[in-house]
């Protein structure tokens, strides 16, 4: 019986990112549908694996460029489902980019914890780039569900 309760425990351990992650590509909405500018981004995590983002832009000539958000994103679905919780501030002068950990979307690869983690310090780093270029004043940080741990670490 001991042997049974070690070997369910090594089993629930082993897969214990598959009680975190819940990942899918489907497409859910598109940021065209709201009228708000993007451009879609694929960039590269540490170990290489092919990470996908869109990049939400302010495009109001009224309002001027107030800062860039990063946005992480929950557990379940992908950017195309979550993105809809903070697209209107582009309206407000804000720039948003929110990306895909790996597993999710049009990114490569399944979710892990490492890699995950990889995958937040390869678009902070893209999204810092972007802040020197374009000038913007403020850089912040969003975290959702899940996507707050992550940003945390």
């Amino acid at each position: 019986m001991v042997k049974f309760i070690v070997l369910i425990f090594l089993m629930i351990l082993s897969s214990c990112s598959h009680l975190f992650y819940f990942p899918d590509r489907y497409l859910y909405s598109d940021p065209k549908q709201y009228k708000i500018s993007y451009e879609n981004i694929f960039f590269k995590s540490k170990d290489g694996t092919k990470l996908h983002g869109w990049y939400l832009q302010n495009k109001e000539k009224k309002v001027p460029s107030k800062g860039l958000i990063v946005f992480f994103h929950g557990n379940a679905q992908n950017i195309s489902s979550h993105y809809g919780s903070i697209g209107w501030i582009t309206k407000e002068g804000y720039d948003v980019f929110i990306f895909d950990y790996r597993g999710y979307g049009l990114s490569e690869g399944e979710p892990y914890q490492r890699g995950v983690y990889e995958d937040s310090l390869a678009a902070l780093n893209l999204a810092h780039k972007r802040l020197k270029k374009e000038g913007h004043k403020k850089f912040i940080v969003y975290g959702q569900s899940l996507g707050g741990i992550i940003s945390l670490r």
